[in-house]
């Protein structure tokens, strides 16, 4: 093909142009990226003294574009989406109107009989099959944004990789063997974006056709109560809302429209989510006797939404594939296996989540910045959310956090402009610092690294951990005094009466967190001796205190009905490690106050044993303890039981426990029958009350200093002391 045009004024000119005018760039100037002006040669070729030539045409030379899996799954989506639409138009057209709604307790009124479901989901009857007409029936795989990747990952040297290119190619302009090898190589980084190795999520499963086709059986509530609750909602938010710091209050209106008339398909993380708040907002409004729920079967409804949040939870999609609906998800499941009693669900939902949100990059600042400023900040509470979450079992359960603080740079949440809602999300704020030092607490104390480190440095950092806790609580109650104490400006703050419900327990949580601190004096490799320092001891006991306080508070705001979430978010573990540490107070100073404190603790947690297993467990043990330390202050053995339990100093308040690494103690497993958490002393054994004058050995008090010894020095979770077996002592 000719590559110049001649000039047209004809053969009677006698000329031919002196530069001849090309169709395209020069074979150099292409390479090089650079603006050719056409002409042969071309000004950059002359400048460069290189020999101009026209590029090359030949098609088969450039790298070939294979359409990859993600076209695939397109153009599957595509499809899918048209099979949603057909099936929904289908329904409207055969949806019969005078077909009733049927329920376990039915609304009297007869308008229901009249409303059409024309949600593609199952509704239309409570017991029934949700086979056909289901769920599943406009269900997709659940689309999975681009993951995130790191500076040293393949993908990013990659890119770096490009743009060296671009540079050296600017660069050196003076060898064509050069800008040859140069434009090779930048082919080949553009055919490996392309073509390269997978980004994962492809991998998810082991073969393409074991991937669910659809969504699981869900039965759906009825939309007219769903709406009715979305008119509530509206006129007023929710509690729970507020108090989890839910970005935006109208999410669930957003969500119900999408999964009753959806215009596209529907995942399973937006059902389960979907079904988290309806469940949050249900149980409101049963706390609350509120007459919008007259008329309807509360209950049931409240047990399908646990069922189908269960479901979602359970599942392998939402448990593998990041997107943030899958992340929201999980953390509502979080809440709800934690209000169950069950920290290992809850530990499990976490990690899942934990991953999600590091594969989609929310904890750097750098992945949200193509996002819209209040998707960014949704992002933003959904990973310090989970990061609160962690932080606090990461100490509960001595565990290493899924969180690293050295990897995380992303802002925190913004505060809402509503000033009735801006004090609490500031309450919400705050805490994450408190979560921050929960998690610094185990990383540089409790961890496998941390006990290796000599006494001296361990008292440095619980003395500069100790000095960030105190301000921390004054900056509380600032936090505090915002939502409880009326303002003089009048300013209107959303359910102030019921603050205390849900962050009155932070002071009770500061003293665990505090107590756990000092507990950490004397742990590490070849210590001999454990030490309960002072400040151990009074924040252990304003801890107790706390809770007397706060309890009659709980009771009286939230109702018996409630008491299990009291239970199962702060009792548990937060109160046992401070029982444990008055407990042997009481007996090395020979304090009454203290055995009254352990008395009162008890009689406080007589009202609700029987809200829980692990309520009544906690108050059976605590029951054991107290009567223990009355009968050895109260007994004419008090003086000897003094001096056996360690070595207790009047002057500096603080006790010396001995340890022997010869008994077996917490985590080190179990051999020939032997129970892992080791065996009580036999003085747990006596009957204090059955007999006067009930005696018992000085050796008995100093087997109980060394059991005491090893747990308090241990590394292991004092609440772990609940599963030892106790069944004797009753």
């Amino acid at each position: 093909m000719e590559l110049e045009f001649q000039n047209t004024a004809g053969p009677s000119s006698g000329l031919i142009m002196a530069s001849t005018v090309l169709t395209q760039a020069c074979e150099n100037c292409r390479r090089r990226k650079v603006k050719c002006n056409r002409q042969d040669p071309c000004s950059n070729c002359t400048t460069s003294n290189l020999e101009c030539r026209p590029a090359k045409r030949v098609v088969e030379h450039r790298p070939r574009v294979v359409l990859s899996s993600n076209y695939q799954r397109s153009i599957e989506e595509i499809n899918s989406r048209l099979i949603s639409i057909e099936q929904l138009v289908k329904n409207l057209t055969i949806n019969d109107p005078s077909h009733p709604v049927e329920h376990r307790k039915l609304r009297h009124e007869p308008e229901n009989n009249s409303k059409a479901d024309v949600s593609p989901f199952h509704t239309s009857n409570y017991n029934s099959s949700p086979s056909n007409g289901g769920a599943s029936s406009t269900s997709v795989q659940t689309p999975v944004p681009a993951s995130f990747e790191g500076d040293s990952s393949f993908a990013t040297q990659t890119v770096l990789a490009g743009e060296l290119v671009g540079i050296s190619a600017s660069r050196f302009q003076q060898s064509s063997e050069i800008l040859d090898a140069l434009s090779s190589l930048k082919d080949l980084v553009n055919t490996s974006s392309v073509d390269g190795i997978s980004g994962g999520f492809d991998d998810m499963w082991f073969e393409d056709d074991e991937k669910p086709k659809g969504l699981p059986p869900m039965e759906l509530l009825p939309p007219q109560f769903v709406i009715m609750l979305l008119r509530k909602l509206r006129e007023y938010p929710s509690v729970h809302y507020l108090a989890y710091s839910m970005r935006d209050q109208m999410a669930l209106e957003k969500l119900c429209q999408s999964v009753y008339f959806p215009t596209e398909p529907v995942t399973l993380g937006q059902l389960t989510t979907m079904h988290g708040l309806l469940l949050f907002l249900l149980q409101e409004y049963v706390a609350l006797a509120d007459p919008i729920l007259n008329g309807w079967d509360a209950d049931a409804f409240i047990k399908l939404c646990e069922k189908n949040l269960h479901i979602g939870c359970q599942s392998y999609e939402i448990h593998a594939v990041p997107h943030i609906d899958n992340v929201k998800a999980l953390l509502l499941g979080i809440v709800f296996a934690q209000l169950s009693s069950k920290p290992l669900l809850s530990w499990t939902l976490c990690s899942a989540a934990a991953r999600h949100v590091h594969t989609l990059g929310y904890h750097r600042e750098r992945s949200l910045k193509g996002d819209s400023p209040e998707l960014a900040d949704e992002k933003r509470h959904l990973f310090w959310s989970l990061y609160g979450v962690d932080k606090n079992l990461s100490l509960n359960l001595g565990r290493a956090s899924n969180f690293q603080d050295y990897d995380i740079d992303t802002e925190y949440f913004s505060v809402s402009s509503n000033e009735a809602v801006a004090p609490w999300d500031r309450a919400s704020v705050t805490f994450i610092f408190l979560s921050k030092l929960q998690g610094m607490v185990y990383d540089q104390l409790y961890s496998a690294t941390a006990l290796k480190k000599s006494q001296g440095e361990r008292n440095r950092i619980i003395a500069d951990l100790d000095r960030q806790l105190v301000p921390w609580l004054a900056e509380w109650r600032e936090v505090q005094r915002m939502i409880t104490i009326p303002n003089e400006e009048g300013r209107p703050v959303y359910y102030p009466e019921l603050f205390d419900l849900f962050f009155g327990p932070t002071d009770i949580i500061y003293y665990s967190v505090q107590t756990t601190l000092h507990r950490a004096a004397s742990m590490g490799e070849g210590t001999r001796t454990t030490e309960i320092t002072a400040s151990c001891f009074e924040a252990a006991t304003t801890g107790l205190h706390c809770h007397l306080k706060f309890l009659p508070i709980f009771r009286n705001k939230a109702g018996t009905n409630s008491m299990d979430t009291y239970v199962s978010w702060i009792l548990l573990y937060t109160s046992f490690t401070p029982l444990i540490v008055v407990f042997l107070h009481s007996i090395a100073s020979n304090s009454s106050s203290d055995v009254k404190l352990l008395q009162d603790f008890l009689d406080s947690l007589e009202p609700i044993a029987d809200v829980s297993k692990d309520s009544k467990r906690l108050y059976e043990v605590a029951k054991v303890f107290c009567r223990v330390a009355k009968a050895l202050v109260e007994s004419h053995h008090q003086r000897a039981a003094g001096v056996a339990l360690g070595t207790y100093s009047h002057q500096s308040n603080t006790l010396f426990l001995p340890q022997d690494h010869n008994i077996m103690n917490l985590g080190e497993g179990r051999t020939d029958g032997v129970n892992m958490y080791g065996q009580l002393p036999d003085i747990f054994m006596q009957d204090f009350e059955g007999e006067e004058g009930t005696s018992f050995s000085e050796g008995d008090v100093e087997a109980m200093s060394t059991f005491f010894g090893n747990w308090m020095g241990s590394s292991g979770p004092i609440v772990d002391m609940l599963n030892l077996d106790f069944s004797s002592c009753f």
